[in-house]
């Protein structure tokens, strides 16, 4: 018997404190943020750089992303590493990931290309789909 199933810590709840209804959490990030892009599409989700970006647009763009994904073969249950520094990209993708089904994982940018091979390989140990999503930098030679 786990020592959680006791719910120990109600021990110290005062008397009108009442415990939440699990069921209330079993929902996808997707459905829980729903609501915000329909009643507030005009209204700023974030600001990178001096540019705002509406909640229209973040579901616009993520759609767009949702649709590459699901067009280039990507199923629920694959898996896309998002390796991008704090920028809307990594939010468009993120949300995009999400609304086609797919597992989403952070790659940090700091990661050596060995590190990340390493990540890529253990996502792809089941046998799933995996994608990288990442900024694509070239430096010519003198």
């Amino acid at each position: 018997m786990s020592k959680y199933s006791e719910r120990f810590w109600k021990k110290s709840w005062d008397d009108h404190v009442k415990d939440l209804d699990p069921k209330l959490f079993e929902t996808t990030f997707i459905d829980a943020v729903k609501s915000t892009f329909e009643e507030f599409p005009q209204k700023m989700a974030f600001s990178y750089l001096g540019v705002e970006f509406t909640y229209a647009e973040l579901d616009k763009y993520s759609n767009q992303f949702a649709n590459m994904l699901i067009e280039n073969g990507f199923n629920t249950g694959d898996v896309v590493g998002i390796c991008l520094p704090n920028m809307p990209e990594y939010v468009i993708a993120l949300i995009g990931a999400l609304r086609a089904g797919c597992l989403v994982s952070g790659v940090s940018p700091l990661l050596s290309t060995v590190q990340i091979q390493y990540q890529l390989n253990d996502l792809g140990s089941t046998g799933k789909n995996v994608g990288l999503i990442t900024l694509m930098l070239y430096s010519r030679g003198t």
